[in-house]
Formats: structure tokens, C-alpha cells, sequence
């Protein structure tokens, strides 16, 4: 038995290490027999510090063996602006990995989904009737509406000077907002009311398992060893998720869009693509493999947006927190342009350039994604002058990039005043891809299509928590300097969740608290 497995692995090695032997590959660390270089992912450094540090060795364009697997690990501007421009379309793919068959359904969502038709149309649908400017102009209510509730929630709690854990408040606004985003604001049977946390913790866990590699990512004639049952908790899973998702369609289909063609939501959208004969590439699709098309994307769409949003905000929390004088200077700017007898409103954001900066060093010192969502090469291309094979995994690590003291004064400091210009270091850098020193949203054809709507709701956010309260830290977190360490996960949450003391400082009938 140990023979044959042993023999089908070198076959596949070779097949997937064959390079021209006039072509140059890029520097790699040595490499064991069999797996390659996992070993070097033990530890118990975070991976995209252990990455950073393989970076910091061997130069910004690395090159690993998992298994059979060749991996590209770009950690540099330079090298990352050449795959998402000149090889835009070449790494416009997904790897197969047990995340994306299990958890996205065999690749069915937006995330996942490798280039090619179904996902361009994914893509089409979610720009078109989610995330157009027409779209966020369209449920600017939602936004108002929630963000003030999440105000009055935490005032309401705040009343008894008990610890305010930010986090669990921020994900449930957040959840909030996209679940009424994508059902139209009738979220009466699309999200029960009684059962926030179920939902919650059900984004969690997907997220959770999606950082998680297994033996037959590295292995793929393996994929059937489960090592450690997590395929199987996968699978345990999906099937919960799958089954909110469905109930959703299901609960519309019975409710009826409910309104006049041209204002249908997102989610009748979808339905109304699952029941028809208009898309194509769904045409020999099954009734049940559309609604699991139906059910993928939204489960995509809600679960990615409830997460990192979410952590950003803590984490800007927790920076201004650490730094009270930064605090101040945003509250201060936010008192001079809206003062205190109205609520800020989302057309204030933009002239309140402080906290938009806060928001971008934020993101750059704490990107949700640290590693953005891997690629993979469809044809051979050359990046860096090094030749790069069809079938390669893209890793980039936007987390050492945006740490790069090449493109960032003091780059381990945050310092927002680095993005207001014209004395700003970096004031003329953008959340639009197309800086690559500053990717936290990636770039190319498969960058975050919701960046803009995360960035309304991350600003709104802030500036009214910042409007509404004065903060200080928990005294179970009072001490010289917040810990800021990282935990573990496909995102990069704060390990330590954030707990404050809020104290009311904008009149309560502002955000209707009172």
C-alpha cells in the first residue's frame, strides 16, 4: 500500500516541478523529502509572520513546496503590481483546497469560485445588484439605521459602568446591516430576531475552518485521509450554514418579491435567477444545484462582510485606545465639523480627513487578510524575472508588504497623520488597489468587490462611536499599553477582544438613546 502512494507522490512532483531547464526559479529554502517545506510552517508564530520571516531570508519572491503543491509567496510592492497588472488575467484563478469544495460548496461562491464564466457572472450579479453606487446610495437608511442602534445598545449598557465588549456589538451591527442590505430590509423570517448569535457563531466557525489547511491541500491523491476529522467539521458545517441560507430562499419564495420589478433586492435578484432560464452558464445546473449557486453567494457575501468589518472596527478601537491623544485629535475634528446638537452623518465623512486616515492606518497595520485569498497560475508566466509554472499558488503577504520600510516611514508605528497630505508621507496612497505598498482589499479582477461598502459602514462606524462616547479601557485592560497581539484564524482578529468603559458624551437624543 505505503509503495504505491509513495510512487503516484514522486510522479506528481515531477510532473508539477518540470521548469525549463534555461528558466530561472525563484530562491526556495531547502526542502525535505516528500512534504516539501511544511516544515517550516510549525511554530507558533502567526503564518503570515512566519512567511514575512521566510521573506526576510530568501527575498520578496519566495518559492515553497507543500507536498506536490508550488507555492509563490510575494512579499514585496513591486513583485505583487506585476501579478495583478501585467498577469492579471494568468492568476485570476483559485486553488482547490478543502475550504473552497467543502465550505463553498464546491467552489460555487464568489470567493471561491475559479475565473471563468460562473464566476464572472457572480461577480456581474453581486456588482450589479448589491455593491453599485446606486445600490449603497439606495440603503444609506440601513447603514443610519443600525449604526445608531448599535449607539443606543451600548449607551443602554454603558449606564451600569459595566465593561463594554466592543466586538460582540460591532458584529452584530455589522450583521445587521448586511442582512438588511441583502434582504431589502425585511429581515422579519430572512434573520430571526432571537437568534443573532447563532448566526454569529456560525460566521465564526466557517471563517475559522477556511484558515485551515488539510493533507490533501499539499496531497491531492490523499484528500480522502480526514487527518484530525476537521473535513468532517467541515462538512458538519456547511451543512448547518447551507440550511439558514436555504430557509432565507425558501421564506422569500413563500413571502414573493413582494414589490414592483424595478426595485427588487438582492435577494429576490438571486431567486429569480435560480426559477429562470437566463443565465447561461446555470443551464444544465439542477434546480437543487442552483439553489446551492443561490445559497453559496449569499453565505460568500454575508459571512465575509460580517467578519472583517467587524474586526476593523475593533481594531481601530484598540489602537485609539492605546493612544488616547489620537483619540482626542478625532474627536476633536469630529466636534468642530458636526458639533454636538446632530448626529454625523455619512456626508460628513469627507470632511473629516483624520478619521479617514485612522481608518486607512488601520488597514494597512492590521489588513483583515493578512494573506489576502490565494491565487493560482492557469499558464506559465515570469514575475520578478523568475519563471513561475501553470498551477502555482499565489500567496501575497499584504501584512509584510504593508510593513515594508521601503514604502512607509516608521512602518511599525501607527501614525495616521502619514495619510494627510501634503506634508504626509503617504498622502496621496489610496484603498483603490492600485498603490501596492497598500492592498488591504487585493487588487486585479479578484479584489474585494465590497471594499466600498465596508469602508461606508467602517467610517460611519466609527465616527459615531467616537461622536457618542468617551472611551477608556476596562480596568481589567488597564495597564501601560493594551496587548495587541494577533490570534489566529483566515482573518487577523485581535487576540485579546477589547473591553471598554463608554461614557456618554453627545446629547442621548442624538442617537435616540435616551
Amino acid at each position: 500500500m505505503v509503495i504505491p502512494l509513495v510512487f503516484a507522490w514522486i510522479m506528481m512532483y515531477n510532473k508539477g516541478a518540470v521548469r525549463p531547464r534555461k528558466q530561472r526559479g525563484p530562491p526556495s529554502p531547502p526542502a525535505w523529502p516528500i512534504i516539501g517545506n511544511l516544515h517550516l510552517l510549525s511554530g507558533s508564530d502567526l503564518i503570515h509572520v512566519k512567511f514575512a520571516k521566510l521573506a526576510d531570508v530568501y527575498g520578496p519572491v519566495v518559492e515553497l513546496r507543500g507536498g506536490s503543491r508550488r507555492i509563490l509567496l510575494v512579499s514585496d510592492a513591486a513583485a505583487a503590481r506585476e501579478c495583478f497588472t501585467t498577469h492579471d488575467r494568468v492568476f485570476a484563478s483559485r486553488p482547490r483546497t478543502a475550504a473552497g469544495e467543502i465550505l463553498a460548496n464546491d467552489l460555487l461562491n464568489l470567493v471561491w469560485a475559479p475565473y471563468g464564466p460562473l464566476w464572472r457572472e457572480l461577480r456581474k450579479i453581486s456588482t450589479l445588484e448589491l455593491l453599485s453606487h446606486r445600490r449603497l446610495q439606495l440603503h444609506a437608511h440601513v447603514r443610519d439605521k443600525e449604526t445608531s442602534a448599535v449607539i443606543s445598545a451600548i449607551a443602554r449598557h454603558a449606564q451600569a459602568r459595566s465593561p463594554v465588549r466592543v466586538k460582540d456589538y460591532l458584529l452584530e451591527m455589522v450583521m445587521r446591516i448586511i442582512l438588511r442590505i441583502v434582504g431589502g430590509g425585511r429581515d422579519k423570517g430572512f434573520v430571526k430576531p432571537e437568534k443573532p448569535r447563532e448566526l454569529l457563531e456560525l460566521v465564526e466557525t466557517t471563517l475559522y475552518y477556511s484558515g485551515i489547511p488539510v493533507l490533501g491541500d499539499y496531497f491531492p491523491f490523499l484528500k480522502w485521509v480526514d487527518w484530525k476529522g476537521t473535513q468532517k467539521a467541515m462538512r458538519e458545517v456547511v451543512g448547518r450554514v447551507n440550511a439558514v441560507a436555504q430557509s432565507w430562499v425558501e421564506e422569500r419564495r413563500k413571502m414573493g418579491a413582494g414589490m414592483e420589478e424595478g426595485n427588487l433586492d438582492f435577494l429576490d435578484v438571486l431567486i429569480s435567477i435560480a426559477d429562470g432560464e437566463n443565465i447561461d452558464c446555470l443551464q444544465e445546473f439542477t434546480k437543487e444545484r442552483k439553489d446551492l449557486v443561490v445559497c453559496s453567494l449569499l453565505e460568500g457575501v454575508v459571512f465575509a462582510a460580517i467578519d472583517t468589518t467587524a474586526l476593523s472596527l475593533e481594531w481601530l478601537m484598540a489602537e485609539l485606545l492605546n493612544q488616547p491623544t489620537l483619540l482626542q485629535k478625532a474627536q476633536e475634528e469630529i466636534e468642530l465639523k458636526v458639533g454636538n446638537q446632530r448626529r454625523v452623518e455619512e456626508k460628513d465623512i469627507e470632511e473629516l480627513p483624520y478619521l479617514q486616515a485612522l481608518v486607512k492606518e488601520t488597514m494597512r497595520l492590521h489588513p483583515a487578510g493578512p494573506l489576502l485569498i490565494p491565487h493560482e497560475s492557469t499558464e506559465d508566466c515570469m514575475v520578478a524575472g523568475f519563471h513561475i509554472p501553470a498551477g502555482t499558488q499565489l500567496i501575497v503577504n499584504a501584512w509584510k508588504i504593508q510593513r515594508d520600510p521601503n514604502y512607509w516611514l516608521h512602518p511599525l508605528k501607527f501614525e495616521p497623520e502619514r495619510f494627510l497630505g501634503p506634508e504626509g508621507s503617504a498622502a496621496d496612497v489610496d484603498l483603490k488597489g492600485q498603490h501596492f505598498q497598500f492592498i488591504p482589499f487585493g487588487s486585479g479582477r479578484r479584489a474585494c468587490p465590497g471594499a466600498t461598502l465596508a469602508l461606508s459602514v467602517l467610517r460611519l462606524a466609527a465616527a459615531r462611536l467616537l461622536h457618542a462616547f468617551e472611551w477608556q479601557l476596562a480596568p481589567s485592560q488597564s495597564c501601560s499599553a493594551m496587548d495587541m497581539s494577533e490570534g489566529p484564524g483566515l482573518s487577523s482578529p485581535k487576540a485579546i477582544p477589547v473591553e471598554t468603559l463608554a461614557i456618554p458624551r453627545a446629547p442621548a437624543k442624538l442617537y435616540s438613546y435616551s
